[in-house]
């Protein structure tokens, strides 16, 4: 009975001293659509796996999405803000990277809605600024049935 309770008082302070890695772990805010989780965010590092599309790197500047001449959405990129909210007014799909430090992070936003991508957390637990956002690919979305 004694082995069984100093093994129980060790595994108690083993999960004790991981408890707060994990939670830690999983402070990585997730994407919203019109204020609802619409999908994880997961973070890769090193060099952006795209960089291909248009990259926004100025502070402050406002990017209008087109496809076909068409404005479909838009975006203010603002280093410093917890996320970039983009603004999609059409039934599109949009692939989006960005990064934050050294880790990048990608996503199909789809369908017209506000999105909100949230700044990337860090190995330290905190989140870092956004340094650039790519727009990768800009395309019609497809009727439900078709």
């Amino acid at each position: 009975m004694k082995k069984f309770t100093s093994l129980l008082i060790i595994l108690t302070m083993i999960l004790t001293m991981l408890t707060p890695t994990v939670a830690t772990a999983n402070n990585q805010l997730p994407i919203s659509k019109d204020g609802v989780k619409y999908a994880d965010v997961t973070r890769t590092t090193g060099n952006s796996s795209k960089n291909l599309g248009t990259k926004i790197t100025s502070n402050g500047a406002k990017h209008d999405i087109k496809l076909d001449g068409e404005t479909v959405g838009s975006f203010v990129f603002n280093k410093n803000n917890a996320y970039i909210e983009i603004v999609l007014i059409k039934n599109v799909s949009v692939n989006v990277e960005w990064n934050c430090s050294k880790y990048y992070a990608a996503s199909l936003l789809e369908g017209a809605g506000v999105y909100k991508l949230p700044q990337l957390l860090q190995d330290n637990g905190k989140t870092q600024s956004f340094n650039a956002i790519w727009v990768i690919d800009v395309k019609r979305s497809s009727p439900i049935g078709d």
